[in-house]
């Protein structure tokens, strides 16, 4: 057996492998998104530990030949996400499975790391609008890696200090209100989208200025995975982020 790794690491999630054991898939802030096969975990007490976005202190064994990581030992650090909010809770979790769904370098892992541990503290004491910080999260994860998503500046003629009207279909870049008009294949934006948008940077000093509408989320949602999706080069679906459209689609029908 080869030799032992501790790392900081996130539950996403845990799949049964057995009448006793489980595979654990983590971020962590040393190797990234990984599996983990825990022998026996689920009779001893240390399995209540393993909820969801629980952060731990992992002592693993490296894999062999390509396996899984293999469990030795966990202690639990906090439960960032310990909230009775569903909608704080399906944000985390689309902040979490966001990480896990992109490429990142060895050398970017702790600065990503630190920022979801910083967003999943966050988000779970947000008490309206919680949508719109899973979008600011996604507009930092863009410059942590590189490929900033510079919202007031217009990707078509790079005039800068605009309202975004707009963006391309081919690459999610967000275009002002003129260049929407002179170019093919762009979708516009709504009134209160292009208002949200301008203030996405700042926008924990505006969350009550707005009401997150599901067809606004969705315009949004649109525009901010067509952006990640051409930088990546990969497609990127989240299903806590349906569930998120779905929580505000019940909503909206309790109020009608």
């Amino acid at each position: 057996m080869k030799g032992k790794i501790k790392t900081l690491a996130i539950v996403l999630r845990t799949t049964r492998f057995s009448e006793s054991s489980l595979v654990i898939h983590a971020f962590s802030e040393m190797l990234g998104t990984i599996s983990i096969l825990a022998k026996g975990i689920r009779k001893k007490p240390e399995y209540t530990n393993l909820q969801r976005l629980n952060e731990l202190e992992f002592v693993l064994y490296e894999p062999v030949e390509g396996g899984m990581y293999l469990y030795a030992e966990g202690a639990l650090i906090r439960e960032l996400t310990k909230t009775d909010d569903a909608m704080n809770r399906a944000c985390a979790e689309s902040g979490a499975e966001l990480v896990a769904a992109l490429i990142i370098s060895p050398e970017e892992l702790k600065d990503i790391y630190r920022l979801l541990v910083t967003y999943l503290e966050y988000v779970k004491n947000v008490e309206r609008n919680t949508l719109a910080i899973f979008w600011r999260f996604m507009l930092r994860i863009t410059r942590e890696l590189g490929v900033p998503l510079e919202l007031r500046t217009c990707g078509h003629c790079h005039r800068q200090g605009i309202k975004p009207s707009g963006y391309e279909e081919q690459n999610g870049f967000p275009l002002c209100e003129q260049c929407l008009g002179e170019i093919y294949n762009v979708h516009g934006f709504s009134p209160q989208a292009r208002r949200l948008l301008f203030h996405l940077p700042e926008i924990g000093n505006y969350l009550s200025e707005f009401q997150i509408s599901s067809s606004m989320a969705e315009e949004v949602n649109g525009f901010l995975f067509r952006y990640l999706e051409h930088r990546f080069h990969k497609h990127i679906s989240l299903q806590s982020v349906h569930v998120v459209l779905q929580l505000l689609r019940l909503d909206q029908n309790g109020s009608n």
